[in-house]
């Protein structure tokens, strides 16, 4: 099986427009497509039934996602801008509630009706970590507007991850007396090469 299905291979392959679907995870989900109409779609192994995802606009502009590789990962942020300041101040999102719930980005092809032709695919995934808010200077009759910014991490770029542990024989002992699994890890920090015990 191949990363992303054979018909929605093909369905690029033809003359099919781009959906991107995101999905937060929010105590109340937030489900919306780069699009204009509101879309009645199901995330392959994310919705366990269809949702209506809600028409976010024409897209300007997203984030350059990349997924974890060799231990580098990425942080980015999706911007809503040129919000009213009065509707944004209505808006009340404690930080708790926003913190490490999990965000999805998919994408399908949609057809000559803007409707998706297969289930939309995930191909990255994220855990929000806060809420930004910054409001740009104006000057004379221009109208005051918000800019809502919603970090996201994926791999371990949370700041509240466990610390790593030294995997040290100690520790090991204090697990499972008696294995002698870690007996060498001491020796292979300091770069001597152990040997390993034979089992």
């Amino acid at each position: 099986m191949d990363w992303l299905p054979d018909e929605l291979i093909e369905a690029f392959r033809g003359s099919h427009e781009l959906g991107i679907f995101v999905r937060f995870e929010f105590d109340e989900p937030l489900a919306m497509w780069f699009g204009i109409n509101d879309i009645e779609a199901q995330i392959t192994s994310v919705d366990s039934t269809l949702q209506e995802y809600i028409g976010g606009g024409q897209l300007l502009g997203i984030p350059e996602l990349e997924v974890l590789i060799n231990g580098t990962a990425d942080r980015v942020e999706f911007t809503l801008s040129g919000t009213d300041p009065v509707s944004v101040s209505q808006l009340e999102i404690p930080q708790a509630e926003v913190r490490g719930k999990p965000v999805h980005v998919a994408i399908t092809a949609l057809d000559d009706h803007y409707q998706p032709v297969v289930d939309p695919v995930p191909v990255w995934s994220g855990r929000a970590s806060f809420v930004a808010e910054s409001s740009p200077p104006v000057s004379g009759t221009q109208n005051p507007s918000v800019t809502l910014a919603l970090s996201v991490g994926s791999g371990d770029t949370m700041r509240e991850r466990a610390s790593a542990s030294l995997w040290s024989d100690a520790q090991q002992q204090a697990i499972y007396p008696g294995d002698k699994f870690c007996a060498g890890t001491a020796r292979l920090a300091r770069g001597a090469l152990p040997v390993w015990p034979t089992f």
